[in-house]
């Protein structure tokens, strides 16, 4: 598979797998939950900090699905440049900056100097990391719209519940939703218009946003339990929300989402570039090619 080809370019330090054609210096910085590696001269400032910072605020969402995650480390290859890190052998598309690998526990990203921007990737891959460890457990792949919409959820609450998805939730016309027989199909195509791919990520994040709530934690790991397990997505929401039907979900999604008082409403924020993720996220990896 595509994903796991990723890492044929990787590593000087530690070598995890065979040796790349291009040969990357890789300096260390550890702390109680990461080995980053960094490729320039110098760490992003203030990275150990930002990123127990980053594993503090999604712990105690995430944990629930990778407990390993409070004692476990992750590797993190922070590539010096856009340029670099699209010179490996996965070769992402353009827009892509991230890139997650659950069974090795490791995330590959590049900075661009852009702190923002550089918090919420690491929080978006490291969501798909330990969201898609646990349903590897069951040999089982998460549904696109439910591993992009959970991972761009903890991205906007890395911006203490105030981030940019949220804003753009704000005065979103109801015709820039799909219907969710449609959505839930399947991701948009590599070669989707920029707008499309973003209107599929807003509505990914709006669809968890509402079943991913405080007080529906429990419900939320029930549900992808159920779906890990194979129970389709209707059933699933039945035995969990209990909404009758697909129809009923979604009939109750858009009355919260476009009620007046509800997320769609007063002036929208710009819908965040969501096309920053490669839609090679969206297939089923293993350890074979």
């Amino acid at each position: 598979m595509r994903r796991l080809c990723a890492l044929a370019l990787l590593f000087a330090v530690p070598p995890l797998f065979a040796a790349a054609p291009r040969k990357t210096v890789w300096r260390e910085l550890v702390t109680p939950h990461f080995h980053a590696y960094y490729e320039a001269n110098w760490a992003p400032a203030g990275l150990g900090v930002e990123l127990e910072k980053i594993h503090g605020r999604i712990r105690m969402d995430i944990s629930m699905f990778a407990p390993w995650m409070s004692t476990g480390t992750v590797k993190i290859y922070i590539h010096a440049s856009q340029a670099s890190f699209m010179a490996g052998e996965f070769a992402p598309p353009p827009w892509s900056r991230g890139l997650a690998y659950s069974d090795k526990k490791t995330i590959v990203i590049y900075d661009d100097g852009v702190r923002d921007r550089l918090r919420s990737v690491i929080t978006h891959e490291l969501a798909h990391l330990f969201f898609e460890s646990f349903f590897k457990e069951a040999d089982a792949v998460p549904p696109v719209w439910l591993n992009e919409g959970l991972a761009v959820y903890m991205e906007d609450r890395a911006d203490s519940d105030k981030g940019p998805w949220s804003a753009a939730l704000k005065g979103t016309a109801p015709a820039r939703m799909k219907p969710l027989k449609t959505h839930c199909a399947g991701g948009p195509k590599e070669d989707a218009p920029a707008q499309q791919v973003s209107d599929w990520y807003l509505e990914s994040f709006a669809l968890v946003k509402f079943l991913f709530t405080p007080a529906t934690r429990l419900q939320f790991k029930n549900l992808s339990v159920a779906v890990r397990n194979g129970v389709p997505l209707e059933q699933a929401l039945w035995n969990v929300y209990r909404y009758r039907s697909l129809s009923a979900f979604e009939e109750a999604w858009r009355k919260w989402l476009f009620a007046p008082e509800g997320n769609a409403q007063s002036a929208p924020g710009p819908v965040p570039s969501a096309p920053q993720f490669s839609p090679i996220q969206f297939k089923p990896f293993s350890t074979k090619n």
